[in-house]
């Protein structure tokens, strides 16, 4: 008995650090991809920044919308937005974009792409729309728990 114990107790430590380390890793690498496109970089620094935010998938979702700054223009931040979210939605059993649930998700998120602000009053008012957003509906798109998948929405 003791030693299935000691067995289940390394099994869910094992499976605790490595879901811990997972979180930390893709963390890491999306705050840096943000940094990198956040800045004037070369192509080849941007491309390398955007394989990190595609490959993260969903997981990026979170630290791109924390990166929102109404102080400065981002379009490249909200077409990546809009771009992931879309890409989390489109994975169901008929790969189309969204569903009933996650449609107006997405017309919202196109609108703010579509039409980025261009004076602070009009990039606070997107920031705060896309925070709102983001606590209301961004469990549709992406799982906090869930950091073994870029697709969350499948």
């Amino acid at each position: 008995m003791k030693t299935a114990a000691l067995c289940l107790g390394t099994a869910i430590v094992a499976a605790a650090l490595g879901w811990l380390g997972t979180t930390v890793y893709w963390h890491l690498r999306i705050q840096g991809a943000i940094r990198t496109l956040d800045r004037r970089a070369t192509p080849g620094e941007t491309a390398l920044a955007d394989d990190v935010l595609v490959s993260a998938g969903c997981r990026s979702l979170p630290c791109l919308i924390d990166a929102i700054d109404p102080v400065r223009e981002q379009p490249w931040l909200w077409k990546r937005i809009y771009d992931t979210a879309s890409l989390a939605s489109s994975t169901g059993p008929m790969d189309t974009i969204g569903d009933e649930r996650t449609i107006p998700s997405l017309d919202l998120l196109q609108s703010l792409c579509d039409n980025p602000g261009n004076t602070p009053a009009r990039r606070r008012e997107q920031s705060a729309r896309m925070h709102a957003w983001w606590k209301s509906d961004g469990f549709l798109f992406h799982h906090w728990w869930n950091v073994w998948s870029s697709r969350c929405g499948s």
